[in-house]
């Protein structure tokens, strides 16, 4: 079993494939298979002469996604007919340039994907290195205040008036961590979960309460003093609007005196449980909309609980989830997880990404669903 588990834990971890790649790790039985990937460049899919055993596909043989991480270089690619379908995180002003493009027809409207800002509390479970950040629980109020004042003076409508409402006038700043605006239970959740403690006042008046904070511990902080350093966690340096939301974070948090090192990493995601991070902002994009969805984020041995939180009260809750309930039980549970997450301090949601597909107007049935795989859950529908 150790062998077995050893291949299956990293053999099927490649970034190229080639005529010297073992095919059994290219085994599927879906539409297409792999044929072949150049490492932050390109994957090549062809199409299963063995597949029958979902929707027929409609003639394509070959699909190429390649990773162009600036959305100018993208739409510049859209323009030449490099490519033919464009998925990103777009601004104001790449949706602008895809929409001057002839010949191409640009979706908008929302996806599931959220950003959300993340704080770290131990070590990520499965590392070994240790953490003693400022955000440490092991310190005790000290830490849980320092978390409570980063929370506090986070830029979150600063981030969605200057860069998400340019793309979709009607976004707001989301506030539940388990449901989103539009959801049934959303506008049951936010209140009761707690969030008010964020959203209270004015910003001006967030930022000073949580310098006030910051003060007990560091006495002579003040607006721009970078008391307490914080490493950020945010994204690929090219990702533009990832950076300028770091900007952002960055000028509102030194004004409660926090120094927050907003350099972007490449490769960001295979950094999560890093515990030289005190904290990160990057996209929960859900495949489904199961009661236990949230599960994964919070629970102590959850897959995507990078931040070392560990809640016994707030397992017991979400293993809870796990049959099935009435709606109105589940939204109680929720606001019951919510609570605890929000005094801890451990997470906030920012904003739910606008969509943008641009598509050559020649390629028919392309049509983006707001749940993972957002572009191509219908691939077998495309068709010139």
């Amino acid at each position: 079993m150790k062998k077995i588990g050893k291949v299956w834990s990293e053999d099927f971890n490649i970034n190229t494939i080639n005529d010297k790649t073992n095919p059994l790790l290219l085994v599927s039985n879906g539409g297409f298979l792999v044929d072949s990937a150049v490492a932050d460049q390109n994957v090549t899919l062809k199409l299963n002469p063995k597949y029958n055993s979902g929707p027929k596909t409609s003639g394509i043989e070959t699909v190429v996604f390649k990773f162009i991480a600036d959305g100018t270089a993208a739409a510049q690619a859209l323009a030449n007919k490099e490519i033919d379908v464009y998925q990103g995180q777009p601004t104001a002003d790449a949706v602008a340039q895809l929409k001057a493009i002839k010949g191409v027809t640009v979706i908008g409207g929302t996806n599931a994907c959220y950003e959300h800002v993340d704080v770290r509390v131990a070590p990520a479970s499965g590392t070994t290195t240790t953490y003693n950040g400022p955000f440490a629980a092991s310190s005790g109020q000290k830490g849980k205040d320092l978390r409570t004042a980063f929370l506090l003076a986070y830029p979150r409508e600063e981030i969605v008036e200057k860069l998400i409402k340019p793309i979709n006038s009607s976004a707001t700043v989301v506030n539940s961590l388990f449901t989103l605006p539009g959801e049934a239970a959303y506008s049951k959740i936010v209140g009761p979960n707690g969030v008010s403690k964020y959203t209270a006042g004015t910003q001006e008046k967030r930022t000073a309460t949580a310098l006030a904070l910051v003060k007990k511990y560091y006495p002579t902080a003040k607006a721009g003093s970078g008391s307490v350093k914080v490493k950020l966690l945010w994204g690929q340096p090219n990702n533009s609007r990832r950076a300028s939301e770091a900007a952002l974070v960055k000028a509102a948090l030194a004004k409660a005196g926090f120094d927050v090192n907003t350099t972007g990493t490449s490769g960001w995601s295979g950094f999560l449980d890093d515990n030289s991070f005190d904290a990160s902002f990057f996209a929960w994009c859900p495949s489904s909309v199961t009661q236990t969805g949230t599960n994964a984020n919070f629970q102590s041995d959850g897959g995507n609980n990078f931040l070392g939180y560990d809640n016994p009260a707030l397992d017991k809750i979400l293993h809870s989830l796990e049959v099935k309930l009435p709606d109105a039980q589940i939204t109680a549970k929720y606001i019951q997880a919510e609570r605890l997450l929000m005094a801890d301090a451990i997470s906030l949601p920012i904003f739910a990404h606008p969509a943008a597909t641009a598509v050559n107007s020649d390629l028919v049935g392309v049509k983006p669903a707001p749940l993972t795989p957002n572009l191509v859950w219908n691939y077998w529908e495309w068709h010139y």
